[in-house]
């Protein structure tokens, strides 16, 4: 099988075409994951779990974004780790991503319906137990079918993708031992 070699943080790596993520100038394709808009990069392959591990830092003009639109996911950072490797059903999927930084989440699944904007220092996306966990400065936008939902000031949020509604746990920061945070929940009218 035909490979490319790769220099990354010192690191030879062999690409073999039909497997590895395929590079771009200030791109990496996966799949139907794409990562863009970064300066510099570093990686790792792992053979026997058929993993590749990214870590990439932004370009002086744009975040770095990841696109993973079959898990309807879209995440913007300064700094981006990223395990990009194989599902259930031997497709490539982005199995978890770490952003830092200036974070912008936007998550939109049609069926069930549900939808999120959110802001962070820190947001951790786990694709196996479909969570984002959002941290430091967290404030969140989100709709599912019967709610509406506003977060604001949280140290943490989880918020669990994978189920028909959304469901969130908040940790409010605290100020002189009382909770800052604020989590506003609104029933959808029914028609």
């Amino acid at each position: 099988m035909a490979g490319k070699w790769l220099v990354a943080g010192g690191l030879i790596l062999v690409l073999l075409q039909a497997q590895a993520p395929q590079q771009n100038p200030r791109a990496v394709q996966f799949g139907r994951v794409r990562i863009s808009n970064y300066e510099r990069y570093t990686g790792e392959r792992n053979l026997k779990a058929r993993t590749f591990r990214l870590q990439l830092f932004r370009s002086p003009q744009r975040p770095v974004r990841i696109e993973a639109p079959d898990q309807y996911l879209v995440i913007e950072a300064n700094q981006l780790q990223a395990q990009l490797g194989y599902s259930e059903r031997n497709e490539p999927e982005l199995q978890q991503a770490v952003a830092e930084q200036g974070v912008v989440v936007r998550y939109a699944r049609p069926q069930p319906f549900s939808r999120l904007n959110a802001r962070a220092r820190k947001a951790t996306y786990n694709a196996k137990q479909s969570t984002l966990t959002l941290e430091g400065d967290v404030y969140l936008e989100a709709e599912d079918d019967a709610y509406y939902t506003v977060a604001r000031n949280h140290d943490r949020l989880i918020v669990y993708l994978g189920e028909e509604t959304q469901r969130v746990e908040a940790f409010a920061s605290q100020r002189d031992g009382e909770p800052q945070g604020e989590l506003i929940i609104t029933p959808k009218q029914k028609q």
